[in-house]
């Protein structure tokens, strides 16, 4: 638990920083996020590796506490990214937090999947998951702007 929360640091304070909260447009932000964990992530692969199976743990004896602080995190970091966000160019009935789990829910089951064939290419999840946001970004954005 103790490394787990010494990864969770590391990762919010690269990644929420002065910057994150002036970022007001939703899929700006997600990317931004996204790339400044990727940043974090080539600088400490064995960090990365340790998250990602501490993420998809399931039979260690720290799994249930585990599951309470990442479920407790996560929506932490989805409050705090959701808080400044400008939500005028959406669509009326899109859910911004559905859009953000779902792109989650994307990038957890590729290296899911990927896990299981060995390491992870992270060049590759983050070309993935650019490209995932320019999906999302068209069908949740009002027409004037999709550019």
């Amino acid at each position: 638990m103790f490394l787990f929360d010494y990864a969770d640091k590391l990762l919010t304070e690269n990644v929420v920083d002065e910057r994150f909260s002036q970022i007001t447009d939703p899929f700006e932000l997600f990317e931004y996020a996204s790339a400044k964990k990727y940043a974090v992530l080539l600088k400490t692969p064995y960090v990365t590796e340790f998250i990602m199976r501490a993420f998809f743990s399931h039979k260690e004896p720290v799994t249930e506490e585990l599951n309470k602080k990442i479920e407790v995190k996560t929506a932490e970091i989805y409050s705090r990214m959701l808080s400044n966000l400008d939500f005028s160019k959406v669509r009326d009935g899109i859910d911004m937090m559905e859009i953000l789990r779902m792109l989650t829910w994307a990038a957890d089951g590729y290296i899911h999947e990927r896990q299981r064939y060995g390491p992870i290419d992270i060049d590759e999840l983050m070309d993935r998951y650019r490209t995932w946001v320019k999906l999302f970004k068209k069908m949740a954005y009002k027409e004037e702007y999709q550019s």
